[in-house]
């Protein structure tokens, strides 16, 4: 049985950077994230949105700055294991540390590391009967590429969708959005922007899609105040975004009292459970700022911490990348 000196919940941004940091501590680690791909939230939601604030990036689309970390992980990949599709279904105690029951099997780990952000997330599904025959209809944008001189219909009316409808306009000169309220959750400048070199239809909702051969080709919208009022809009693909519904997991069945919905930790990302460690989103402490910077600070100090809770007896001065990682001569 191979028991790991960590398991690293989540591959989001925090979770790559914490494996990276166990490798560069020589710890031995095991990344398991519930999710076909590596990313979390960047990739489901923002792959193609650009970021501004990363250290280093003016600016950086999202599905790069993943790529990027990933690369940089890559080195430690054969000592640090990193599972895709690797739901966590249960985690109780055991007599050395923890075991992290999966969809591919069970882990054991010395310490565990939560760096899973808000959980998972699933897409609010369009509620129409059929919707789910239609393979052009998505809920992520991956590549941009697929869309390129489309008839795309953008499905949603917050930042994300409005986003995205902008980022699609760039491939193609038929981007409509459609919109349930006159009101916009998104900034009213993007909106504006959007305005401007697309079609938005508002107060509107899609009340009927028409295709065959598992490919829509029309959806009809409906005012939702005049509801005698309909428009058919041919599409080549509709990109629905309704927002997404966190699945988060269960903390609680390991005795841990969330606040807001958080891991409470210590400013060694430690939670009341001396072995269990947290980083990202998921964490709450006075003073906690919820960003893609602090977050990845946050992975430096949790693998800090569980190499100090392993090894006790060693004095950690600080690691630097420089001399750690320096070519052999």
């Amino acid at each position: 049985m191979n028991v790991y000196d960590t398991i690293i919940v989540g591959a989001g941004p925090v979770g790559l950077f914490a494996a990276f940091n166990a490798g560069m501590r020589k710890l031995d680690a095991v990344v398991l994230e519930s999710l076909p791909y590596i990313g979390g939230q960047l990739t489901t939601i923002y792959a193609e949105k650009p970021i501004y604030d990363v250290p280093g990036f003016s600016s950086i689309k999202a599905k790069d700055f993943i790529r990027a970390l990933y690369d940089q992980y890559a080195r430690f990949q054969e000592s640090i294991p990193l599972f895709t599709d690797c739901k966590v279904i249960r985690v109780w105690p055991w007599d050395h540390g923890y075991r992290v029951e999966t969809a591919q099997g069970t882990f054991y780990g010395k310490t565990l590391l939560f760096s899973s952000g808000n959980g998972d997330y699933n897409p609010r599904k369009l509620p129409l009967k059929n919707a789910d025959s239609f393979t052009n209809i998505h809920y992520r944008l991956a590549e941009l590429a697929p869309f390129q001189d489309k008839r795309v219909v953008v499905l949603g009316g917050g930042d994300s969708a409005v986003d995205l409808a902008l980022l699609l306009r760039t491939v193609t000169p038929s981007v409509t959005l459609v919109h349930r309220r006159d009101e916009f959750r998104a900034h009213g400048n993007t909106v504006d922007e959007l305005k401007a070199v697309a079609t938005v239809l508002t107060p509107y909702q899609p009340i009927e899609l028409r295709g065959e051969n598992g490919l829509v080709s029309e959806v009809i919208i409906q005012h939702r105040e005049f509801p005698e009022r309909t428009q058919s809009l041919p599409v080549d693909a509709i990109l629905v975004n309704y927002g997404f519904l966190p699945a988060p997991a269960r903390y609680q069945e390991l005795g841990i009292q969330l606040v807001e919905g958080k891991i409470p930790v210590n400013s060694q990302m430690v939670s009341a459970i001396p072995n269990l460690f947290a980083a990202g989103n998921i964490t709450n402490y006075p003073g906690k700022i919820t960003t893609l910077a602090v977050g990845l600070g946050e992975a430096v100090i949790a693998i800090s911490s569980i190499n100090q809770y392993l090894h006790p007896e060693q004095s950690l001065p600080p690691l630097y990348s420089s001399l750690s990682m320096a070519p052999k001569r």
